[in-house]
């Protein structure tokens, strides 16, 4: 559609709409709704934390249900760390929170039961923060942002694939992101989900190669070793 829009001229006015306002009740608000959220998960699962650690273990790739594979108590208190961390990030670099700050967070938190954690989301959200420190967005841009908390739907590279891979997942993110919006004018709202699956898309037979090489390199050394080591011997 927005293809068609641009070939006869009649591309929509852009328009920015980002609320500035009184952040205290909003942050008192979530808050506490994730501080609750996060102690009836402790309650369920018997004041303690136990198991958290095995949940954090997950890659998070498709299906990675939480609820299914570990129980509810620990689902819980996974949504209410990110929630607390996402807010904690965006008041921490002195963005608002509004409609799409408020947006993404509970994208992050609810997403707490579906794959993410925070062992696969923050080499992410380096990478984001790596790209917003060196391009021309800053850091607490609507933009970089968005980007932060939306992007976290790369978690799954950083889980399947490492650290390392997850934070150039994040880096290419925080560009790419910017730039797609042209492609559909603003009538896409999953513009950070866009950005994602072409981060995806261009990483993933990255990272196959990578491995095939990396083994071949490891087989031709280790193995030429272990070669001389049995004539040696024999």
């Amino acid at each position: 559609l927005g293809a068609i829009l641009k070939a006869y001229d009649l591309q929509p006015e852009p328009r920015y709409f980002w609320y500035e306002g009184e952040q205290s009740l909003l942050a008192m608000f979530i808050f506490t709704f994730f501080i609750g959220v996060l102690l009836y998960g402790l309650k369920l699962n018997n004041w303690s934390f136990k198991g958290y650690l095995r949940l954090l273990n997950y890659s998070g790739k498709l299906l990675t249900d939480f609820v299914l594979l570990e129980n509810e108590a620990l689902s819980f208190i996974n949504i209410g760390i990110l929630g607390l961390l996402g807010t904690a990030y965006v008041l921490l670099i002195r963005a608002p929170l509004n409609g799409p700050t408020i947006g993404g967070i509970m994208t992050l938190a609810g997403f707490g039961a579906l794959g993410k954690h925070p062992r696969n989301i923050l080499p992410v959200v380096l990478g984001i923060v790596i790209g917003a420190i060196t391009n021309s967005q800053p850091v607490n841009s609507a933009a970089m942002v968005l980007a932060v908390l939306f992007g976290t739907t790369l978690a799954p590279i950083a889980g399947e694939f490492g650290i390392i891979w997850g934070i150039i997942a994040g880096f290419l993110h925080s560009a790419l992101v910017m730039n797609l919006g042209f492609l559909h004018l603003g009538m896409n709202l999953y513009n950070n989900g866009f950005s994602g699956g072409f981060i995806a898309i261009f990483l993933q037979p990255i990272i196959d190669a990578w491995k095939k090489l990396k083994e071949a390199v490891q087989q031709r050394l280790f193995g030429n070793k272990d070669k001389e080591g049995v004539e040696n011997g024999n």
